[in-house]
């Protein structure tokens, strides 16, 4: 019975750690949202494609970042994408980046849950978006706030 107790114990202590605040992420977020409402023109590097440019700046743990104007030039997004070891769960490593934004921002209110979750707030909104045709990758989103 005491080994059990002691297992409880450290176990309730290790529990917190699984979700712990990411500083890197953290500070990236305070970089990167001030921008959301304005066209992120201090993150925007050079033109790669029609309506895409590169991002001077990535979010912690991205294969790659970019902005991108949405469909009808309306406004422009800051979108990373994240590639996730096949022995790991895309969906489950995208919950867990979404609830790390959502600890560092207590601003902004989460929402949604498997293949698509949202974090919003008033310097913009977070998209984290899952799609079955790529199953070892996640998208992140950044949008205005009124989008």
């Amino acid at each position: 019975m005491r080994t059990f107790a002691i297992i409880a114990f450290a176990a309730c202590l290790l529990a917190p750690a699984a979700h712990a605040q990411d500083q890197g992420v953290c500070e990236a977020l305070n970089t990167v949202m001030p921008g959301a409402n304005s066209g992120f023109g201090d993150l925007k590097g050079e033109k790669t494609e029609k309506n895409v440019y590169s991002a001077t700046f990535a979010l912690p743990y991205a294969h790659e970042c970019e902005l991108r104007y949405d469909k009808d030039d309306k406004y422009m997004s800051y979108v990373c994408y994240y590639r996730i070891g096949t022995d790991r769960d895309a969906k489950a490593e995208m919950a867990n980046y979404a609830t790390n934004v959502a600890t560092c921002r207590p601003d902004m209110v989460k929402s949604g849950a498997d293949d698509y979750i949202t974090v919003e707030g008033p310097q913009g909104n977070i998209q984290f978006s899952f799609n079955d045709s790529y199953p070892h990758e996640f998208g992140i989103y950044i949008v205005p706030a009124n989008q």
